[in-house]
């Protein structure tokens, strides 16, 4: 997977950017203060929003799954299922920086992204409706991720660079999503390495180890 996502911010922000920055220049020509003022405080969020740090993987052993988002884990559960033992949900916000990274090296096994409605977490339509990003992370050994992303409302859309049949390098960008909740579905042959309301970022915390 070829990074190409580098800069500052991220490529999803340019047309955001470019169209609200192209609005301030000319409201302000033209003269109308209020307009062009909202339009200046508008180009700094999307910057702001889309903000691309650089990240250093953390020295983690070879079998560690690392966090694909920022966020604060909201719940941790046991699942009584034939296929996934733990449901892990971290809950992002818009302070959070969007971007979405790989949590372990994998072949992509499965991706679908689903547009749909902006709803509130605390909805009870929210998993049923809203836009989401659903992959599947299989590595060489079969062991398997299922991360899906699912977005609260927030004025820009998931995105996503994945394809299925794709590889996949550790803590590699893959997309954006910005105040959203992301549920983590791992099997029974993990370590946890979680706690409630622990703060979490991409690529840098441990969310488990494959035993």
């Amino acid at each position: 997977m070829m990074n190409n996502n580098l800069f500052i911010v991220a490529k999803y922000s340019y047309s955001y950017i470019t169209f609200s920055a192209l609005a301030f220049v000319i409201f302000y020509i033209f003269g109308f203060e209020f307009f062009s003022t909202i339009a200046f405080f508008v180009t700094l969020y999307f910057i702001a929003i889309f903000r691309n740090p650089e990240r250093e993987l953390q020295q983690f052993e070879a079998s560690s799954i690392i966090a694909p988002c920022d966020g604060v884990v909201s719940s941790i559960e046991e699942l009584e299922d034939d296929e996934y033992r733990y449901k892990i949900e971290i809950d992002s916000s818009i302070t959070d920086v969007g971007i979405l990274r790989a949590p372990i090296n994998a072949n992509v096994a499965s991706c679908v992204l689903t547009k749909g409605a902006k709803l509130s977490k605390n909805s009870k339509l929210f998993n049923d409706l809203s836009e989401s990003l659903s992959i599947e992370f299989i590595d060489e050994k079969q062991n398997s991720v299922k991360v899906i992303h699912r977005s609260k409302q927030s004025l820009v859309p998931i995105f996503s660079d994945l394809k299925e049949s794709q590889e996949v390098v550790k803590s590699i960008r893959y997309g954006f999503a910005t105040n959203s909740v992301t549920t983590l579905y791992l099997k029974s042959n993990v370590r946890v390495n979680l706690q409630l309301a622990q703060q979490v970022r991409a690529a840098e915390s441990l969310i488990a180890n494959f035993s």
